[in-house]
């Protein structure tokens, strides 16, 4: 992966390792980012989910799609227009299916789209898959708020 693309996900968004899912992505076409990752076994998660038996949570899942999502939603708009802006903040899950595990080492691809946009709201759909087959599908809107309301 690109320390570039590292640090352009730094600098874009709010979440910091160990919660940052994403490090790098593949690529943008039209309203569509993919991003390619492998599991490593010492991720947080895998330690108390499950001993012996480690699979990635349904929650962590859902959560490399939205912060993909976020950092689609940088590449779609300008720096001008998101300046000050928590970008792609989770506003509803509409629809989440999980269909296999995911495991340590398991190479995923995972890909969000943007189906709708109003106003600073958008309407979005990501998927995980591992070897072409779909692991998750997750139908969700997110909305980007002034940054101010984050920090206390």
């Amino acid at each position: 992966m690109s320390e570039e693309k590292q640090k352009e996900i730094l600098d874009t968004l709010y979440h910091r390792p160990p919660y940052l899912q994403i490090e790098s992505y593949e690529e943008v076409q039209g309203q569509t980012i993919t991003v390619k990752k492998t599991l490593q076994p010492d991720t947080f998660y895998f330690k108390g989910h499950f001993p012996g038996a480690p699979v990635v949570p349904g929650a962590m899942m859902c959560e490399m799609i939205f912060q993909t999502s976020c950092l689609l939603l940088t590449k779609l708009y300008p720096v001008d227009e998101k300046k000050g802006m928590a970008v792609g903040v989770l506003t509803k899950i509409r629809e989440a299916k999980f269909k296999s595990f995911l495991r340590p080492h398991d190479s995923i691809t995972i890909k969000v789209k943007m189906i709708a946009k109003v106003g600073d709201h958008f309407q979005m759909e990501g998927l995980i898959s591992k070897s072409e087959k779909t692991i998750a599908l997750v139908k969700f809107n997110c909305a980007n708020i002034d940054s101010s309301t984050l920090v206390h």
